[in-house]
């Protein structure tokens, strides 16, 4: 993430993922997503599938075949002049999941959960 994106918005570096059911999720930056991102497997993990922009290689996007859900990272999300998350009211964090392996506690009196929500064990 831009260090300056971080600095002025400390809470936008531990958005780590946004995890969305697959038939909310859509490329809205172009009428052919596959011109810009190309899409390829992870050989350790054969059914997620990640996503990357075919100019500059970053990562922006996994679709996990299993579940079936996509994940975004919030450092791709679309931002306003001030380095905000646009649309905040909707992407906004409602749980924490891999609590378990945080690298730092979240004091939000969001529900924290070991894995995914209401499916593994919750921790706070």
């Amino acid at each position: 993430m831009c260090n300056e994106v971080a600095h002025k918005h400390p809470a936008a570096a531990f958005i780590l993922t946004i995890h969305y059911p697959a038939d909310a999720f859509k490329w809205t930056h172009s009428d052919k997503p596959e011109e810009a991102i190309e899409t390829y497997a992870v050989s350790s993990k054969p059914w997620k599938l990640r996503s990357r922009c075919k100019l500059c290689g970053v990562c922006v996007a996994s679709f996990n075949t299993k579940e079936p859900k996509w994940s975004v990272w919030g450092a791709q999300m679309d931002r306003d002049e001030d380095g905000k998350i646009k649309h905040w009211d909707i992407v906004k964090p409602t749980h924490h999941i891999f609590y378990g392996t945080r690298m730092l506690d979240i004091e939000d009196g969001l529900p924290k959960w070991e894995g995914y929500a209401d499916v593994s064990s919750r921790l706070g």
